[in-house]
Order: C-alpha cells, then sequence, then structure tokens
C-alpha cells in the first residue's frame, strides 16, 4: 500500500509496484485502500456545499430583513409627513377662518361707523340702507360662524 498514492481522484502506482507478479492484487488493494479516500473527499465536498448554502440561505434571509426594516421605515416615514401636510393644511384652514371674520368684523364695523355719519352724507336714506344691507349681507356670506365652516371643521376633526 505504502506504493501508491491519489492525485486527483487517480491513483499513480510506482514502477516497482508495476512490476510484481502479483500486480492484479495489489491494485485491487489499492483501489480497495483508495475508495473510503474517496468518499472521504466527496463527503468534505458534499458538506462545503451545504455550508456554502446555508451561507447563502442565512445571507439572503438577512437581506430580506434589511428590506423589510427599510420599507417599514419609509411607509412610517411617508405616513408622518401625511400627518404632517394634514396638520399644515387644517393650521391653513383655521387661520384662513380667522381672517374671514376679522374682515367680517371690519365691514360691520365700517358699516356701522357710516350709518353713524349717515347724516353727513349726500345719499338718499333708502339707497344708504339699501347699501348698508348689501354689506352686511356681504359680512354674513364671508363669516365661517354664519356660512357653516366652523360646523364643517368641527366635524372634520
Amino acid at each position: 500500500m505504502k506504493n501508491w498514492c491519489m492525485r486527483r481522484g487517480c491513483i499513480a502506482l510506482s514502477r516497482a509496484f508495476r512490476s510484481t507478479p502479483r500486480i492484479s492484487l495489489r491494485i485491487a488493494q489499492a483501489a480497495g485502500a483508495c475508495k473510503p479516500a474517496m468518499l472521504v473527499g466527496a463527503e468534505v465536498r458534499y458538506r462545503d456545499g451545504l455550508l456554502r448554502h446555508r451561507e447563502w440561505i442565512i445571507e439572503r434571509k438577512a437581506a430580506a430583513k434589511a428590506q423589510i426594516k427599510q420599507l417599514k421605515e419609509e411607509t412610517e416615514g411617508k405616513a408622518r409627513e401625511l400627518q404632517d401636510k394634514l396638520a399644515r393644511e387644517r393650521i391653513e384652514r383655521l387661520l384662513g377662518q380667522a381672517k374671514a371674520l376679522e374682515r367680517t368684523n371690519q365691514i360691520r364695523a365700517y358699516v356701522g361707523s357710516v350709518a353713524l355719519r349717515a347724516a353727513e352724507l349726500s345719499i338718499a336714506q333708502a339707497d344708504f340702507e339699501k347699501w348698508a344691507m348689501w354689506a352686511r349681507q356681504e359680512a354674513d356670506r364671508i363669516a365661517p360662524v354664519k356660512n357653516d365652516t366652523v360646523t364643517r371643521a368641527t366635524n372634520s376633526i
């Protein structure tokens, strides 16, 4: 058995081994000794393949978890952005309602102020009353309290 060696899965026999009379017996013995070595080599390669496959599965699982985490963070970020946008829009509507109420109060104060000086104006009382009624109706039209803007706003909260 000491006269053979295994190289790349084949048996190389020395000259001395080939020249002996019992060559077939020795070749059989060498082949029999080679089989366990070949099997062990095959088993090592098989297990290495299994280990590489397991490592690949672990890497894929980690990559999938990272992707899920990234998608979750993106979704949460978009949800926060949407909530912020909705909050800004509600504030803008509220400020618009406050401006409309302020304008309404300015119109009513103006009409009241002009009514106090109606005697100084050179227009007929009926024409002034007509104008005053129109101005108050316009004030009521833009007033958030009178045109149900506040009611709609409270229902949407």
